[in-house]
């Protein structure tokens, strides 16, 4: 008989665990790897697909033209995002109180996607100015058209 045989028949088998002990720490281990492991893929894959950022100072270029002036004008803003690493996923804008406020929203660049945009703005009578991005700059009034030192401009501060 060796030591280790002799050392395990001096402790009673109460006092070691048993397989099915064992057994039920190994399942617990793996559930608890996969879910770390569904846990940093979910959030790769929000990182990679759904997280987007709105942009704002952050312009290479932005030219704001007036297609059409009048009752029913047309405003076209076009630019480059200065973020190198982002490319623009959609383009929304939203009216309050007389003015509409476009905002560009970027995501991850990938294979097929730009970082560049145009975008015609429609706007309605009741509509004086046209603002851009989170920080609400103005780029666009209907007394003056264009607005000079419109963000990436490059006479904005």
């Amino acid at each position: 008989m060796s030591d280790l045989e002799s050392q395990e028949n001096c402790i009673p088998r109460s006092v070691l665990p048993g397989r099915r002990v064992l057994r039920q720490c190994v399942e617990w281990l793996c559930a608890a790897l996969i879910v770390v492991v569904l846990a940093v893929l979910l959030f790769v894959a929000y990182i990679w697909w759904g997280h987007t950022s709105v942009l704002d100072r952050k312009i290479a270029s932005l030219h704001v033209v007036e297609l059409q002036h009048g009752k029913f004008a047309v405003v076209r803003i076009t630019g480059l995002s200065g973020e190198s690493a982002c490319s623009v996923k959609k383009i929304t804008s939203h009216v309050e109180d007389g003015t509409i406020t476009v905002f560009v929203h970027l995501f991850l660049a990938r294979k097929g996607t730009t970082g560049s945009f145009q975008y015609d703005v429609h706007v309605p009578e009741s509509v004086n100015e046209i603002r851009f991005g989170k920080k609400r700059e103005l780029i666009w009034s209907r007394e003056s058209g264009p607005v000079l030192d419109a963000p990436g401009s490059g006479k904005s501060p």
